[in-house]
């Protein structure tokens, strides 16, 4: 419930003072600074006043005069505090005491005058916070007239008197009011709410009377008054459970019936709940909305996941597939179609008869040495030096292309050291063998004058085939370094 302020003044039956209170002098001249001009004052050292409330803070106002003095304040039998009421200059409706952190609960607040001889302490008015402090939390507020059907007079209405003709009901709510001096007569009233506030007059005839909250504690009044007094808080009750109560009002005065009235004028409640919810078909109108909302939700996720499951198959599957068509292609590359190589055009010439083959059977191509000399062209090249006769190293690790030379350069000749080699697979005309492998090498004249020519050609038996200029093999050309007798041959300078 949210937090909100009860003020009780000094006249209500809620403070119980001991013996030696005064009830507003008027023979003090200044009893109209006070508020409401009513104030309870006392000279008599040890005098109290007791106030029960539920809240959790509390103010004591008062004033503060010259002919005051020091009082206490004990909160729960406990908490004890010490003032001076004294001040040169008179000060009204002033701050005796306060504590504003209490825990939300049922506290009793003492008021005592010092012993300073002949001076006095007054109470003006005391206010309390009651309410937890959820502002969220809906305050109703419900006035209940004693006509109502929520009052019940017992034991029955003919114990309380009708007032139509009494002079003071004008001055009462809707100008009506209960009243009975019979003792024992009881005023119950219904309600519903967390705190009920009780009111009627006080006056100089009536007497004590009793209240009790259900089956709760009794708690007895005073309603005797030096004046009549009206529509004056007579009990007030807070930190109730929400839902039906009986508040009941018993008459409990033993003087004399003429000084032993009670009264009832009205009862206000106040109930605190949290914000109304919705009504059930509201409720179930919102059920399905929630449930499709849920399950949409539900649906969408196990879509997004499936999503990214598919999504991360598929480029596994695309990442596999690239690898293992790059590893066919290196790995599963054909061999080379093999070519026929020309013969030595020194032999066509006539300038050198053909010579024996290496081996007399014809060498099957190593593939996989062919793919190696792709990589390493340098591999099974043969040198040529002056005055000696060279030849390939080995056949399979012969280069599986060469260029292809052309006729001027295989007829021209150059005045440096040239050695041309064509290095091809072919496959003899006319002949179901393997292809074998031949190394041309042409060296042209040096400066020495000598010309070495070195070949391995197959067998006459394999140049059956008519010898075409367009199948001479690729030469290429490879600068000799000098011999001997040209490095060390002195030059002689020009001119």
């Amino acid at each position: 419930m949210p937090t909100y302020n009860v003020t009780v003044q000094d006249v209500s039956t809620l403070i119980a003072y001991s013996a030696g209170w005064v009830d507003s002098n008027h023979d003090d001249p200044l009893w109209a600074n006070y508020n409401g001009g009513t104030f309870h004052a006392t000279q008599t050292p040890g005098a109290s006043a007791e106030i029960t409330f539920f809240g959790t803070a509390c103010w004591v106002f008062g004033a503060k005069r010259s002919n005051h003095g020091s009082y206490t304040v004990t909160l729960n039998d406990s908490d004890q505090f010490t003032g001076s009421g004294f001040s040169d200059n008179n000060v009204f409706q002033t701050l005796l005491y306060n504590n504003t952190a209490l825990p939300l609960g049922t506290h009793v607040l003492t008021i005592a005058n010092g012993n300073d001889p002949n001076k006095f302490v007054d109470i003006d008015w005391i206010t309390f916070t009651s309410g937890d402090g959820n502002s969220s939390s809906a305050g109703v507020t419900t006035t209940l007239d004693d006509a109502t059907s929520n009052f019940t007079y017992l034991p029955s209405v003919d114990a309380w008197p009708s007032q139509a003709n009494n002079n003071l009901a004008p001055q009462y709510f809707n100008s009506t009011l209960h009243a009975t001096n019979e003792q024992n007569v009881q005023a119950v009233i219904s309600f519903e709410g967390n705190a009920v506030y009780l009111y009627g007059a006080t006056s100089d005839n009536h007497g004590i009377f009793s209240v009790q909250i259900d089956d709760g504690p009794i708690s007895n009044l005073n309603g005797s008054a030096p004046t009549f007094r009206p529509q004056t808080l007579l009990w007030y009750q807070g930190g109730l459970k929400a839902g039906a109560h009986n508040l009941t009002m018993t008459n409990t005065g033993t003087s004399v019936l003429a000084n032993n009235w009670m009264d009832v004028d009205y009862v206000v409640t106040e109930t605190f709940a949290s914000p109304p919810a919705t009504s059930n078909q509201g409720s179930k109108a919102k059920t399905p909305i929630i449930a499709g909302v849920v399950s949409g939700v539900g649906i969408l996720l196990i879509w997004i996941i499936a999503g990214l499951i598919f999504w991360s198959k598929r480029k596994k599957r695309r990442s596999r597939f690239a690898m293992e068509e790059a590893r066919a292609y290196y790995f599963n590359v054909s061999p080379p179609d093999p070519v026929i190589v020309p013969p030595d055009p020194v032999v066509v010439n006539g300038s050198c008869l053909p010579g024996p083959l290496q081996s007399n059977s014809t060498p099957t191509p190593d593939v996989a040495a062919g793919r190696d000399r792709k990589r390493r062209p340098d591999m099974g090249r043969a040198i040529t030096t002056p005055g000696a006769i060279n030849e390939a190293t080995s056949f399979s690790s012969l280069p599986m292309q060469a260029p292809r030379p052309s006729t001027s350069s295989l007829l021209s000749a150059p005045a440096a050291n040239n050695v041309r080699r064509a290095l091809q697979p072919h496959s003899p005309l006319g002949s179901t063998n393997q292809p074998s492998w031949t190394t041309l090498l042409f060296t042209q004249s040096s400066s020495t004058g000598r010309s070495i020519t070195s070949s391995i050609l197959p067998s006459n038996s394999q140049l059956s085939a008519p010898i075409r200029e367009q199948d001479w093999g690729p030469v290429e050309m490879v600068t000799l370094p000098p011999d001997y007798q040209q490095a060390t041959e002195r030059r002689t300078p020009p001119g």
